[in-house]
């Protein structure tokens, strides 16, 4: 058995001896590749790719794809190199910006664990862009782009881009807001560009000034809570106009904020209730209430198109409710048909601002004093005209006077027939004044107040 295992050993040696000139060697290779441009200016952000041999029986099936960092360089580690020919110790590499090429070029192996440069050269110039904001400040992250080549601002608010000789466009966008120029490129340059962008701030407070920290504001779809001050702040806004809306105890404000001319935009929730004073009953033809209403503070909401005045009355326990329109310059009025005398008239009023806030005033009772006293109807007489209304004159108290119909032949050219006419008249109308006095000594008519009063609370 030993005999066995040192003949298997020995062939071994021997095939390895005797195939070693068949077989190379593999091993390791550090490349650093710089990238340069036309005046010897690095070039970042260049796309560098390479080649070489893993395998004898196949041509530089070795493959890899960088970038170059911020110094124009990047470090390569080419691995299990197998050289096709013992003599042709190299490796290719080739650097790309844009449209531009450096081509295929060679570098040989030395063999040695530190990085050695491989240098590629590229036909562009340097142009650094610094873009700032109007008032000086850098810009980070903005994209630039010359040509078809595109890169982002440092915190410093510059980049390098690279571009060959000759007229290129320089753009910066961000959202809606661009910024171009056009540079003639015959070496490395410098360029300053300026994005007009502003900070959105957004006040959120109710109509005392106070800030409201419990609203939402919402740009674009992304909530935001302002802070102690009621203050929401978006830096560096990306837009010339956008939507804001904001939104507070089930009630939601919207507006169009020009953020270029106006940043600073303030939204105002009236929290608080309308102010009712000055309540008023004057009784005429009919019965007019009277009424003052205004917001509260200075940053109210008001009472313009959409705010509401109310009056609220009830007469035999059946309420109603009209509205109340405006006379002067904080005034509402609102009138309640005339009544008979003595009938009591409970009323309040109620007003609602823009925002939505509701004010009532407590229930006050008006006694009616001119409406006088309907009528008795004749017997068999149900007391109301031809139209459906009871027989009076709108106040409530008269009654239409009709003439019995005389049959008389008179000659209205005989001196005593129209004396005699106008006896008949005389004692028609001493009948009539007589029952006008003993229907108003049936009618007790009650005293009523000038200014109404609240209704005692039970």
């Amino acid at each position: 058995m030993k005999k066995i295992s040192l003949f298997i050993a020995l062939f071994a040696v021997a095939a390895m001896l005797a195939l070693g000139p068949l077989v190379s060697a593999a091993f390791t290779e550090h490349k650093r590749v710089v990238v340069e441009g036309l005046d010897g200016s690095r070039v970042i952000n260049a796309t560098v790719v390479y080649k070489f041999q893993t395998n004898d029986w196949y041509s530089y099936d070795g493959k890899g794809e960088t970038v170059t960092g911020k110094d124009g360089t990047v470090n390569v580690t080419l691995y299990n190199i197998v050289p096709k020919d013992q003599q042709k110790n190299e490796a290719w590499f080739q650097a790309t910006y844009g449209k531009v090429s450096s081509g295929w070029v060679s570098c040989n192996y030395d063999l040695d664990p530190d990085y050695d440069d491989c240098v590629l050269y590229l036909p562009v110039y340097e142009l650094r862009v610094y873009v700032r904001d109007h008032n000086e400040r850098p810009l980070e992250g903005m994209p630039v782009s010359v040509d078809n080549g595109l890169a982002y601002t440092d915190s410093g608010g510059q980049v390098k881009v690279f571009a060959t000789k000759g007229v290129h466009d320089v753009k910066v966008q961000f959202g809606e807001i661009v910024e171009q120029q056009t540079v003639d490129l015959q070496k490395s340059e410098t360029l300053a560009m300026e994005i007009k962008l502003n900070d959105l701030v957004v006040n959120v407070k109710d109509d005392k000034g106070l800030p409201l920290r419990d609203a939402i504001v919402i740009v674009r779809d992304m909530e935001f809570t302002p802070d102690i001050n009621g203050v929401v702040k978006i830096g560096k806004f990306d837009a010339y106009t956008t939507e804001v809306r904001v939104r507070y105890q089930g009630e939601e404000k919207s507006a169009i904020v020009d953020v270029a001319s106006e940043p600073n935009y303030s939204f105002l929730f009236d929290v608080n209730p309308p102010l009712i004073s000055n309540v008023q009953v004057s009784e005429d033809k009919t019965i007019l209430v009277g009424a003052n209403v205004q917001d509260q503070n200075e940053f109210g909401s008001g009472m313009g198109v959409g705010a509401r005045v109310e009056l609220t009355y009830a007469i035999d326990g059946a309420w109603r409710t009209q509205e109340m329109f405006r006379s002067g310059l904080t005034g509402y009025q609102a009138t309640i048909p005339l009544q008979p005398a003595g009938t009591q008239i409970q009323y309040k009023v109620r007003a609602k601002d823009l925002d939505g806030n509701w004010a009532e005033t407590q229930i006050y009772t008006y006694t009616a004093s001119k409406g006088g006293v309907a009528p008795k109807p004749p017997n068999g007489q149900n007391g109301t005209n031809n139209n459906g209304n009871n027989g009076g004159n709108g106040n409530g108290g008269g009654f239409k006077l009709e003439l019995p119909s005389i049959g008389l032949n008179v000659d209205t050219n005989n001196p005593v027939c129209l004396g005699g006419l106008g006896l008949v008249l005389v004692i028609v109308v001493l009948v009539f004044l007589k029952r006008r006095k003993e229907d108003a000594e049936d009618d007790i008519l009650t005293p009523m107040p000038e200014t109404p009063k609240p209704e005692e609370k039970k």
